[in-house]
């Protein structure tokens, strides 16, 4: 339960898998079993699968913790259908891209925490030269 949401969890064949009211599963025996999450909420069933679905893309493994909280900000800001969650995504974008400079430049300087050293502007042809002109005693 989240925020007057209720989240359940069951096994197809607990001879083959079990799941916690958390939404733990483990394996128990060989075997195919499917993992029902029903919601109390009224998010459809592609709502759910999608909140899975970035569950695994952000995660790389089932969490139905993890997956529980996409569907309590998705329950907070209203969203009913996948075109609302592709509205708040679209919002979300457009409202990081107000908030950082084009392509990562602050007053013609890099920002970002990869760039931290300083750039110079020697030129190695010319310097290239001039070491192997010392080497050959013409300089």
């Amino acid at each position: 339960t989240t925020d007057n949401m209720t989240v359940s969890f069951s096994s197809s064949d607990e001879s083959v898998a079990t799941v916690d009211a958390n939404g733990a599963v483990k394996a128990v025996g060989a075997g195919n079993a499917t993992i029902t999450v029903t919601s109390s909420n009224g998010f459809t069933k592609e709502i759910v699968l999608e909140a899975c679905g970035r569950t695994l893309m952000r995660t790389h493994e089932p969490s139905f913790p993890y997956a529980d909280r996409i569907l309590t900000e998705w329950r907070k800001a209203g969203v009913r259908t996948l075109e609302d969650i592709r509205r708040l995504d679209d919002g979300a974008r457009q409202g990081k891209q107000e908030k950082k400079p084009a392509s990562g430049m602050r007053g013609g300087k890099q920002t970002n925490r990869f760039h931290n050293l300083n750039e110079r502007d020697d030129d190695l042809d010319a310097y290239s030269v001039q070491v192997m002109r010392q080497r050959l005693g013409q300089e």
